[in-house]
């Protein structure tokens, strides 16, 4: 779409699947999700953690620890989120890696 508005990745790089467009804000809980991912180093070794949060209410909506860091896990963090009522139906989970 010629007049879609899309954000930047880094300088000069444009990032056409950016569905928020660099605004990281929401009105409505449920609407707009951001998913992360970060390793833990634990005294069983390296663990991976994925989670996903609500801008509307910056809550922890979905979470999942892996040994691993595979899609599954962030699928999975986010399949908690809509277990417990956290999705609206239309929402984007935005993730700056494009694991969501």
């Amino acid at each position: 779409e010629a007049d879609r508005m899309v954000a930047t990745r880094g300088e000069g790089q444009l990032d056409p699947n950016d569905l928020l467009h660099r605004k990281f804000t929401a009105d409505t809980p449920g609407t707009l999700l951001v998913g992360d991912t970060t390793y833990l180093r634990t005294t069983q070794g390296w663990l991976s953690l994925a989670t996903v949060i609500d801008l509307a209410t910056s809550f922890l909506v979905g979470c999942r620890i892996i040994g691993y860091l595979r899609t599954p896990s962030v699928i999975a963090a986010l399949e908690m989120a809509q277990l417990h009522g956290h999705l609206q139906p239309r929402a984007i989970c935005y993730d700056s890696r494009g694991t969501l």
